[in-house]
């Protein structure tokens, strides 16, 4: 059979017939129309050539309605938006190296606040805008730390680096009941 046809290929019963089978397969479909299919299976590599962009769920080369499984990696080449909340499971890891000098900068940024269940790790400076309440654990700071709000500490506090509180600096539980208030020229004094 190698004739052109020049008419629509319809079964004569609904859903009831297959084009080719696991055993006797056709090798190439070419197609400039829309393809609907009830579900599809793909066994090889699938490629999608379209470059349009998306900036939202509903554009792009490829739109999912629901929602989408996918067994292993996932490599984005640009930009990942993420309409809804994300969990992540496993470790996650920024390589950007950008610093921070702001609020905005750097190469991790969150626009609202940011809860840490464990322990947080700063190579370096530390700089607080709007104040540090800590309220459990040993305060550590070893190196350069600016904070330029009220600071409050109610447990432990090490200090053996430069620190530079800007505003008022409350400590709740001193050992031995001792004071420590500024002096002349911001010298700590009992």
């Amino acid at each position: 059979f190698t004739a052109d046809v020049n008419s629509d290929i319809i079964p004569n019963t609904d859903a009831a017939f297959d084009f080719g089978s696991s055993a006797q397969q056709w090798r190439n479909i070419f197609s400039k129309g829309t393809a609907s299919f009830a579900s599809l299976t793909a066994s090889g590599i699938t490629s999608v050539t379209n470059t349009t962009d998306s900036s939202s769920s509903t554009t792009g080369a490829l739109q999912v309605s629901g929602g989408a499984g996918i067994a292993k990696n996932v490599f984005v080449g640009a930009g990942l938006s993420i309409g809804a909340g994300a969990v992540v499971a496993g470790v996650s890891s920024v390589t950007n190296t950008t610093d921070a000098t702001s609020t905005t900068t750097g190469a991790f940024r969150v626009s609202g606040g940011a809860a840490i269940a464990k322990n947080l790790f700063v190579g370096q400076e530390l700089d607080v805008n709007n104040g540090l309440n800590v309220t459990a654990g040993v305060s550590t700071f070893a190196g350069i730390t600016t904070v330029t709000g009220p600071t409050l500490f109610t447990k432990q506090l090490n200090v053996s680096g430069v620190s530079t509180f800007g505003s008022s600096l409350t400590v709740s539980t001193l050992t031995s009941g001792r004071v420590v208030t500024a002096g002349t020229g911001g010298v700590l004094q009992d």
